[in-house]
Order: C-alpha cells, then sequence, then structure tokens
C-alpha cells in the first residue's frame, strides 16, 4: 500500500503539472483509493472532495462512487447510499456495466448492514443481470457471496454456505486467494454456532491480510476473530483481539467499526464479572451509535448487553427500556430472535412475572428446536444450541429459585442432547462424498508415517480434504419435526429403575433422582471440585493402561471414592439397575470405577427423553457381524471367541476389515461388534475414527449408512468419549450412533490396555447378551470377575453402556 500510495502521489504530480483535469481526477481516484485500503479515509475523502470539483459527467460519477465506497467503509452508510444512488443512473446512462454493477453491489451491502434484506437481494440479483451481460467471473463470485450473507442474515445458515463456499471456490480459481471475502465465511460460522472453527478461520485470514497490507480488512477480520473468542468462552483472546481491532478502526477514522470492537470488549469483561455503570452507559452509547447509522443487529446487541448490566445494578428502568427494544425483534437470524426471547424474559423477570419469564425462556427454546429441526448437518444442529445457552440458563435458574424437582428435571431435559433426535441428513449414495472420504483415508494414512515437508504437503492436503467434505455436509436440510416425552411416559418405563440427572449452575452441581415413581432435588456441591477430581482419576487410569504389570489401583480406588461421595453421596440412588444423565463434560467419567456404580447394572444417556425412546424400542432380529482392526495384538483373538458365541457368525480378520466392506454389512446387522483402535478428534469431533485396514472410518462415514445396528459394541479406547464445553452439544462416535438410531452402545471412555482383560470383559458381554440379558446387565456380569488385576480394574472401570441398557 505504501509503494502505490506514492506511486499515485506521483501520477497526480504529474497530471497537475500537465494541466490535465481528466487525468487529475483519474490519478485522485487511484490515490484514494490507494489510501483508503491503506485506513486513512478522511485522506481519502478530502482528495474526493478536491476532485468532486474538478469533474463532471461519467469521471463525477466515478468520484461519487468512490466517496460512497469510503463513506461505507467508515459506517456512514446514509451518505453512503446517496453517493451510489447519484452515481447509477449515469454509470447506466454512459453503458458503463462493470461501474453499474460496481454501484449495485455497494448499494447492497449498504441496504444488509442496515438490515434491509429485501432491499439488499434486490440489488445483488440485479447486478448479477449486468454481470451476465459483461462476463465478469470476478464480479459474479463477489454477488454470489453478498447473496450468501442476506442468506446468513435471514437466518439460512444451509444456503449462506453453499453461497460462500461457491463464491470461495471462484475466488480461489480466479485470484489464488480469498483471504478478503472469508470474514462472511466467519461470521455464518459464529451464527452457526461453530466458534471455535470461527476463531482458527479468523486467525488464519488476520494473518494473510496482515502480510499483504490490506489493513482495512485485516480490522474486520480481527473484529470477528474477537466476536469468535468470546463466544467460545476465550475471554483474554477476547478482549486482546477486540483492542486491537478497535486501535485499527480508530486510526482509519472508522467510528461505527470502532464501537462495534469495543462493545465486544465490554461484552468479553461483562462475562469475567466486571459490571459497572461506566460500563452499561458505554453500551447503552455504542447501540445509539449503530442505531444511529441504521444498523439494527448490532444495536439490540448492544441493548441486550446494557440492559443485562443494568439488571445486575439494580438500575431497573434503565434495563427495561433496553430489553423492551430488543424483545420486540422477532425476525432475523435465528441467534437475534434468541435474544429478542432472552430479553423479554428478563424484562418479566424484571417486573416480577416469574411464570411470564418462564414462558418466555421456554419459548424460546421451542424456536430453537424447531430452527435445529430444519438443518440437517450434525455440527451444525449441535452448535446453534450455544446461542439458547442463556435461555437454558435462565429457565433452570427459575426452576431452581422455585425448589420443584419435576420443573427443574423438566428444564434440565429441554438444554440436553436437542441435536440427537434427528437422524443427520447425509445422502448415502453421495458419490462425491464418498470420493473425498476415500482420498481422506489415504492422505490420513499417508500422514501417520510422513516426516518434514512430505508431512507438511500431506496435513494442508488433510485440511483441505476435511473443509471440502463438511462444507459439502452442511448444506443440507433437515426435515425433522420435535417431539418430546412426558414425565409419566418417563416413570412408567422406568419401572424398578433410578433415573439421576444432573446439572450444572454457577459452578454448582444439582441433581433429580426419579426413583419409584418419585422426583427429589438436591445440591451437591462444587463443580470445578468434581472436574479437578475427574481429571485426576482419568490421568491415573491412564497411566495405569500404559504401565505392565500388576500395579496398585490403590490411588485410582481413592480418587474414585471421593468423586462418588460428591456425585452421590447426598442421593438415595437406591441398589438396583440405574439410568445416568450427566452434564455435557461429565460423559468422560469412568462412572463403573465409582463405588455406587460397582455391582450394579447402569447405563448413560446424553439425555432421560433419549434413553426413553431407546428402551420404549423392541429389538430387531438380524445377523451379528465380528471384525477386528489392525495393530493390536489381542484383536483378532477376541474377535475369533465373540463370533464362536454366536453360530454362523465368521470374524472379518484385520486383513478384510475395510471401511466399505465393515459399512455394508453392519447395515444388515443388528449387533456390531468392532475391536481396532479409535481416535477422538477435540479439534472437530466430526472426524473421530475408528482405525480399520484401509484407513479411518469417521463420523461422516457412519452419516452415509442406511441404517445402524441396535448394539454396538466398540471394544477401542476412548471409542465412548464424547467433548463438550459449556453450553455446547455432545460430538463424537457415540453420539453419532445414537443419533443414526442405535439403541445401546458399548464403548470406553479411556485408555483400556490391549490385554487379555478386555478380551475376557467383550466375551463375558456376549455370553451375557445371548442369554437373554440386556446390555447394562451383561456388561455389569462381564467385568465384576476382573477387577481383581491392574488390567482388569481399568478396562471394567472404562467400558460403558450408553444409550438403553
Amino acid at each position: 500500500n505504501t509503494q502505490s500510495i506514492s506511486y499515485a502521489r506521483l501520477s497526480l504530480f504529474e497530471a497537475e503539472t500537465a494541466g490535465d483535469h481528466d487525468l487529475v481526477v483519474s490519478s485522485s481516484l487511484t490515490l484514494a483509493g490507494s489510501l483508503a485500503s491503506a485506513g486513512d479515509n478522511e485522506a481519502a475523502l478530502d482528495i474526493l472532495s478536491q476532485a468532486s470539483r474538478e469533474s463532471d459527467g461519467l469521471l463525477a460519477a466515478e468520484v461519487e462512487f468512490q466517496r460512497g465506497a469510503v463513506l461505507g467503509r467508515m459506517g456512514d452508510f446514509g451518505r453512503a447510499l446517496e453517493s451510489y444512488e447519484a452515481a447509477l443512473p449515469i454509470f447506466i446512462l454512459h453503458d458503463d456495466l462493470e461501474s453499474v454493477v460496481m454501484a449495485l453491489q455497494n448499494s447492497g451491502l449498504v441496504h444488509l448492514h442496515r438490515g434491509d434484506l429485501t432491499l439488499a437481494r434486490q440489488s445483488f440479483e440485479e447486478a448479477l443481470h449486468y454481470e451476465g451481460l459483461i462476463e465478469s467471473a470476478i464480479w459474479a463470485a463477489s454477488t454470489i457471496h453478498n447473496l450468501g450473507m442476506v442468506a446468513a442474515y435471514s437466518g439460512d445458515v444451509p444456503e449462506a454456505l453453499r453461497l460462500l463456499t461457491e463464491a470461495e471456490s471462484r475466488h480461489v480459481a480466479l485470484t489464488g486467494s480469498a483471504a478478503e471475502i472469508q470474514v462472511g465465511h466467519c461470521e455464518v460460522l459464529l451464527s452457526a454456532g461453530l466458534f471455535r472453527e470461527a476463531l482458527t478461520l479468523a486467525s488464519d485470514i488476520t494473518e494473510t491480510l496482515r502480510t499483504s497490507g490490506l489493513g482495512e480488512d485485516e480490522a474486520e477480520a480481527r473484529l470477528v476473530g474477537a466476536q469468535a473468542a468470546l463466544l467460545a468462552g476465550d475471554v483474554d483472546s477476547a478482549l486482546r483481539w477486540a483492542d486491537i481491532a478497535a486501535q485499527m478502526f480508530k486510526r482509519q477514522r472508522r467510528e461505527v467499526w470502532a464501537a462495534g470492537a469495543r462493545l465486544v470488549g465490554i461484552q468479553a469483561q461483562y462475562e469475567a464479572g466486571m459490571i459497572n455503570a461506566e460500563l452499561m452507559a458505554d453500551a447503552r452509547k455504542i447501540a445509539e451509535t449503530h442505531e444511529s447509522e441504521g444498523q439494527l443487529i448490532p444495536a439490540l446487541n448492544a441493548r441486550l448487553t446494557a440492559g443485562r448490566m443494568g439488571l445486575d445494578l439494580g438500575l431497573f428502568e434503565t434495563a427495561r427500556a433496553d430489553l423492551d427494544r430488543v424483545s420486540r425483534k422477532k425476525v432475523g437470524p435465528v441467534e437475534l430472535r434468541l435474544q429478542s426471547r432472552l430479553a423479554g424474559a428478563l424484562l418479566r423477570l424484571s417486573e416480577g412475572d416469574l411464570s411470564g419469564a418462564d414462558a418466555a425462556a421456554r419459548a424460546g427454546m421451542a424456536l430453537l428446536d424447531d430452527y435445529q429441526a430444519a438443518l440437517g448437518a450434525t455440527d451444525i444442529r449441535s452448535g446453534v444450541e450455544r446461542h439458547g445457552a442463556a435461555l437454558g440458563e435462565l429457565g433452570l435458574r427459575l426452576a431452581l429459585d422455585s425448589g420443584k424437582p419435576r420443573r427443574v428435571f423438566a428444564w434440565m431435559e429441554r438444554t440436553r442432547a436437542r441435536a440427537l433426535r434427528h437422524r443427520p441428513v447425509t445422502p448415502v449414495d453421495d458419490r462425491a462424498q464418498a470420493a473425498d472420504l476415500a482420498e481422506l483415508r489415504r492422505v490420513s494414512g499417508e500422514l501417520r508415517s510422513a516426516e518434514g515437508d512430505s508431512a507438511r504437503d500431506l496435513s494442508r492436503q488433510e485440511r483441505a480434504i476435511q473443509e471440502s467434505i463438511r462444507n459439502r455436509g452442511r448444506i443440507a436440510r433437515g426435515a425433522g419435526s420435535n417431539t418430546s416425552t412426558t414425565i409419566p411416559g418417563l416413570v412408567d418405563t422406568l419401572k424398578g429403575r433410578t433415573l439421576v440427572e444432573f446439572a450444572s449452575l454457577d459452578d454448582r452441581l444439582w441433581a433429580v433422582v426419579v426413583r419409584n415413581g418419585r422426583f427429589s432435588l438436591t445440591e451437591l456441591g462444587s463443580e470445578p471440585s468434581v472436574l479437578t477430581e475427574l481429571e485426576s482419576l482419568r490421568f491415573t487410569m491412564r497411566r495405569l493402561a500404559r504401565q505392565r504389570g500388576n500395579t496398585s489401583t490403590d490411588l485410582a480406588q481413592q480418587v474414585a471414592a471421593r468423586l462418588d461421595e460428591m456425585l452421590f453421596g447426598k442421593l438415595n440412588s437406591g441398589s438396583g439397575p440405574l439410568v445416568i444423565v450427566p452434564t455435557p463434560v461429565l460423559h468422560s467419567m469412568p462412572w463403573a470405577a465409582l463405588p455406587t456404580c460397582e455391582g450394579r447394572a447402569f447405563t448413560v444417556a446424553p439425555s432421560a427423553e433419549l434413553w426413553w425412546r431407546s428402551a420404549r424400542r423392541r429389538r430387531r432380529s438380524g445377523s451379528v457381524v465380528v471384525a477386528a482392526g489392525p495393530d493390536l495384538a489381542h484383536a483378532g483373538h477376541e474377535a475369533a471367541e465373540v463370533a464362536d458365541i454366536y453360530s454362523g457368525v465368521e470374524p472379518i480378520d484385520s486383513d478384510g476389515a475395510t471401511v466399505e466392506r465393515l459399512r455394508t454389512v453392519l447395515e444388515r446387522a443388528t449387533t456390531g461388534h468392532i475391536a481396532c483402535h479409535a481416535r477422538f478428534e477435540v479439534d472437530n469431533p466430526m472426524f473421530s475414527s475408528l482405525r480399520l485396514t484401509d484407513g479411518d472410518l469417521n463420523v461422516y462415514d457412519l452419516e452415509r449408512m442406511r441404517r445402524v445396528p441396535d448394539l454396538v459394541v466398540l471394544s477401542a479406547c476412548d471409542s465412548g468419549f464424547s467433548d463438550a464445553h459449556p453450553g455446547e452439544e455432545l460430538m463424537g462416535l457415540s453420539s453419532a450412533l445414537l443419533s443414526l438410531g442405535a439403541k445401546s452402545l458399548v464403548a470406553s471412555v479411556g485408555l483400556v490396555p490391549d490385554s487379555e482383560a478386555t478380551r475376557e470383559i467383550m466375551v463375558g458381554l456376549h455370553r451375557g447378551l445371548i442369554s437373554g440379558l440386556g446390555p447394562g446387565e451383561a456388561l455389569k456380569r462381564a467385568r465384576d470377575p476382573l477387577r481383581h488385576t491392574t488390567a482388569g480394574y481399568i478396562a471394567a472401570a472404562s467400558f460403558v453402556c450408553i444409550g438403553a441398557g
């Protein structure tokens, strides 16, 4: 940019020296554009004002257009629109179709920022008409991107991602990079609740733009990165990114954008517990700044922040005024409509209308349910759940304040595993997706043994293929409808079982116990203390699993006893079969290690509703599939022994256990047993996988199956592990199988030794199953005799029955 500015100044000097007025204006336009790209918008406007006095006709229209572009970047949308509207008829008169396209594009962006989606779409579609006349590939790509943003602002995430992906592919083909337009993609990822992915993309874009010298675009990337960090729970990064973005916008004289960055900083401070009247006043001023420029969505966001702070400070009249404005907004992206419901609930709560607040919160959760049902991709269904976290917290708080166990239980269920109610919408015969998955297996397999430059090249290929797979899956639409259980139906189905459902609020754990038709509510204590002990137990058990010999398990048993006291010590959980519904972060608990769960059948479920649905379904009759993966010493013996239990079953050995063969035979089976390595991908749970002969079978491979067995046994490390951060849905192999229709799953939540003990548990499990026992009871009987050795203790503690027992 510095070099561009220098050349433009030199060109202007030469034009002025020559006395060529047209050339002076053209050089001024070039200089203004270079200054604006570098962030010096005030200087650009000064240059354009001078040029305006020396131009007429088409050149005057070009000056007006450039002025509109600079004003739009500054956030002065009203004046920007006036400039575009003044330039457009002159461009049409002179048949300057490329300039017509640019004016329509920029006018559409102004309408988009002001929230007028109808006018924005009209402008972009008219631009597409003119682009067809001039056959401009780059402008067509930009218009497709902008229509994607209209879809995003309308709340249509699948269509937005389809259009944005197409636009970025076109940009890369034409220019080699799509960084300048990918900020919009980040915004859509935020709308879809994919905060960590958005943060990663924003970081990549920022680095690309920084090295390219595109200061204005870099500032916008840093702003969306700050929003992503805040929503992902990384308050420190959000504050840092927001401060840098605000400083960059300020240097560029883009006050409206700077206000947006300051708001993210205020929200980050609020999340960190900093609340005072000064911050509230700043949030209100920012709302007014956005309102003055017609930017409705950021204005409402600022009003909601100010209103929540006002309630916390006891400034109820001021808070109600802000919340009332937000509660009136009923259309737009789903996160905005959820904010509207949240504002309405908070407004009623501040007025003492507890039932009204509860009703508003329930309405918000119902809206989220309907929206999830319309989505086809698992990761987006799970992601948008996070936008309902504040509503769920409010509803649960009201329920806990009431002290009514049934009401608390109902709110626990409203915040649990809604994404798993719907089968993913993945075409089973999608050849492009199948080809990508096959190529991913090849590249990932080569990457395991690659080094140096080869490893780096393969890593880039792997990321590109994964992105292609994700993007294709995310454009699918759902057609589901929401159903929910009733409490009488649940109680009847439990029969002699005891159900314990946990919940977390304000770092405190609570539990509702449903036993013999009665509901009881208990506050358990500190959640951070439980999570510290859980981390200690998992670490200790993993260390024991890696050691040879009969090492003492005393330390693990001591930690397990402390955890048991924290979670079950105050509860009357009886002695019969147990159904456990953990909080998302407690799904990694090795429940069988806890004394309360030893010696009794139990099952773990993401929600009571999911357990209820699974328990009511009859098991189908059909075939049994047994397979062994590579690189496990005992897997082949285990598979052979399990297969011998069932008449006529031939095990698939490690040479024949390919992804496509296993998928094919599992579709026809009612029971599947797979002994193999498993890998849980923390950063992208959809690529969690089972290692087979020709590569990894991941969640996307599972979602291409027409049906899955009623019972799936995964004799593999971490095969039952599911990842969840606060406010997030569960994702991983186990949750994928349940959403696809598996009735029960037996899997591990930790590292298990490749040992005789694991083989004995698996063989004992299947012997119990063939004798007529349910999976939970069969697993209990299989693990009970093995706890006296280290390997037996670890294997017995790690395997759990998930779903219906």
